[in-house]
C-alpha cells in the first residue's frame, strides 16, 4: 500500500514525524510531497519515507501554478491514501477537484481551523472530494457537523533526541507559549500588559517558543 503526505504550505512541520510513524506502523510505503522550507525540517527522519519531492506554490502566475498543480495531481492519483498535513489552500481546492474523479484514492486532511468548516466556501469545494478530517485534539471535534467525519488525534511522537537540561535553577518555573506568533491565535499583547501591570515573581520565564519571524512578531 502506498500512501503521500502532503504540506504545501511552510508550517505544521510539527505533525508530520507522528503521521509517517503511524503510517509506516500500518505497513504503508510513504511519499513525501512538500514546501521547500518542509522539505529542510524533516531532513532529520527523510529516511522514513520512499522519497521526497519538493514542490512550491509561491508567487506563481496563474498559468505556472495550475501547470505545477496537475503535475502534482498526475503523481497524486496513483496512491492508496493522500493525506494533506494542512487541508486549506486554492491550490489544495484544485487538487480536491482533479482528485474527485480518482475514487480508488482516499483524500484526508488535517483541518486546523474547524470554524472552516462552517464559513468557507473553498472548504465546502474540498469537501467533494475529502471524507475524513483529522484534529489536534479531542475538544476540538465539532460533533454538530456529521459530515464529513471528523476525528481527532495527538501527534506528540518526535523522533527521539539528546535532551539537555536548560534550566540551571531548578526554582525557575518555565511558561511555554508554543506555535508561531501571530495575535489572531493567541493575545500576547494581553499577555505583556498583565506583565507590565503586575507584580511578577522573578523565577518565573515565558519562553516563546513559536516561529518569532512574523509581522505581530516582530511588534511583539
Amino acid at each position: 500500500m502506498k500512501a503521500a503526505l502532503v504540506e504545501l504550505g511552510n508550517s505544521h512541520d510539527e505533525c508530520i514525524y507522528s503521521q509517517i510513524a503511524f503510517l509506516k506502523d500500518a505497513g504503508y510505503e510513504v511519499d513525501g510531497f512538500f514546501n521547500p522550507i518542509i522539505v529542510k525540517q524533516v531532513s532529520s527522519f527523510s529516511y522514513l519515507f520512499t522519497k521526497i519531492l519538493s514542490f512550491n506554490f509561491t508567487n506563481l502566475n496563474f498559468y505556472n501554478k495550475f501547470k505545477l498543480t496537475f503535475q502534482l495531481y498526475k503523481i497524486l492519483k496513483t496512491y492508496d491514501k493522500v493525506i494533506f498535513n494542512t487541508i486549506r489552500s486554492s491550490t489544495v481546492r484544485d487538487l480536491m477537484l482533479l482528485l474527485k474523479f480518482h475514487n480508488k484514492v482516499e483524500c484526508i486532511g488535517i483541518i486546523h481551523n474547524t470554524k472552516k468548516l462552517k464559513s468557507s466556501f473553498t472548504q465546502r469545494i474540498i469537501n467533494f472530494k475529502i471524507k475524513k478530517y483529522f484534529v489536534l485534539a479531542d475538544h476540538l471535534v465539532d460533533k454538530t457537523i456529521t459530515y464529513p467525519k471528523i476525528e481527532s488525534f495527538y501527534p506528540i511522537f518526535f523522533l527521539k533526541q539528546k535532551y539537555i537540561n536548560l534550566k540551571n535553577d531548578n526554582n525557575q518555573n518555565w511558561i511555554c507559549i508554543p506555535g508561531r506568533v501571530e495575535f489572531k491565535r493567541r493575545n500576547y499583547k494581553g499577555l505583556l500588559g498583565y506583565v507590565k501591570s503586575n507584580q511578577i515573581r522573578d523565577t518565573i520565564k515565558f519562553l516563546i517558543l513559536g516561529n518569532i519571524n512574523t509581522p505581530d512578531g516582530i511588534i511583539f
